[in-house]
């Protein structure tokens, strides 16, 4: 609920769940993760945790874990919901190149 309020911490929190499954509280899908890390990148209200946020991408999203056809579907799942929560347009450059 947080989350979908646009709440930074609850962003956070449905990440971290999503992409874990949060000891069995919830299924894992660790492309809604990711797309719920992009979104934390990007609505960070310090660059400290921004910087914490986009390490946690790079662990959860990484080549590692992710192929580069869930990390683009985990992209497309970012910027639709962003257009939701907060009615605008996800700033991309946030995510890709900072």
């Amino acid at each position: 609920r947080a989350a979908l309020g646009g709440r930074y911490q609850g962003i956070r929190n449905v990440a971290y769940c999503r992409e874990t499954g949060c000891d069995g509280a919830v299924i894992q899908d660790r492309v809604d993760g990711c797309a719920w890390r992009m979104i934390a990148i990007v609505k960070a209200p310090t660059s400290g945790d921004a910087e914490l946020d986009r390490m946690r991408f790079h662990s959860a999203c990484g080549r590692q874990k992710l192929a580069n056809a869930e990390r683009a579907q985990a992209l497309s799942v970012a910027e639709a919901r962003y257009r939701v929560i907060f009615k605008k347009t996800m700033p991309l450059e946030r995510v890709l190149y900072e």
